[in-house]
């Protein structure tokens, strides 16, 4: 269906010449789905030179003028506009509202590398910081993020689950969480791939290691080990 929304989307704006433009936003999983498991119709030619990737790494990663930091000072500063209707800067705010330094990283490189760069986990972030444990803690700092850290964990794990939806059945992705758990947090290849076979001969991560791997790099599973 949103294959077939895509070229539908395509014609029609072939067809309008009036300024008028239809914009479809499709996350990356649901189209690297559709290549591999339906017929693309070479999908990506209809798309090559009217796509447009939204990409949040800036070179800018511990400075409060990145994006994605400026969308958690933006609700901050709606929050605080609410309960004062006085101007409330940006600089209020994060002289209010954040330490310089969490476990010796910028505040601002310590939040972007636990959100991997994504509004969407900036928002669950926030969410995760209005926990009951969180409540007391006026101020962003390592006392604070400890605090809602597990449950920001595990709000993400749900997330990266739903993501793999696209790829793989609730059965699948069940055999490959149960693989990773209780196992090494740094492995090779070969020692993941040795463990699936043992532990799950008959799994797609036993029989398809490499391309499991690849999606589950590309979704945030694996490969965001922070020293």
């Amino acid at each position: 269906m949103i294959r077939d929304l895509l070229f539908t989307v395509k014609r029609l704006n072939d067809v309008f010449r009036d300024g008028t433009r239809i914009i479809c936003s499709v996350r990356l999983e649901v189209l690297n789905a559709i290549n591999r498991f339906v017929q693309p119709n070479q999908l990506h030619k209809i798309m090559q030179g009217y796509d447009e990737r939204l990409i949040w790494e800036h070179t800018n990663t511990n400075s409060f003028h990145h994006p994605i930091i400026g969308v958690l000072l933006k609700k901050i500063q709606n929050a605080e506009m609410k309960q004062s209707p006085s101007e409330i800067t940006q600089a209020n705010i994060i002289k209010k509202w954040f330490v310089p330094t969490v476990y010796n990283t910028h505040v601002c490189s310590y939040i972007l590398d636990n959100t991997w760069h994504k509004p969407r986990d900036i928002v669950r972030l926030l969410l995760a910081a209005q926990s009951k444990n969180s409540r007391n803690f006026s101020v962003f700092n390592q006392n604070t993020f400890d605090t809602f850290m597990p449950a920001y964990s595990k709000q993400c794990l749900v997330e990266v689950q739903e993501e793999m939806r696209a790829l793989y059945t609730s059965d699948e992705i069940e055999c490959i969480f149960n693989c990773l758990q209780g196992f090494k947090v740094i492995f090779s290849f070969e020692e993941i791939s040795q463990r699936a076979k043992v532990l799950y001969p008959k799994s797609v991560l036993a029989n398809e290691t490499y391309t499991v791997l690849n999606d589950m790099y590309r979704v945030g599973i694996i490969g965001n080990y922070l020293n």
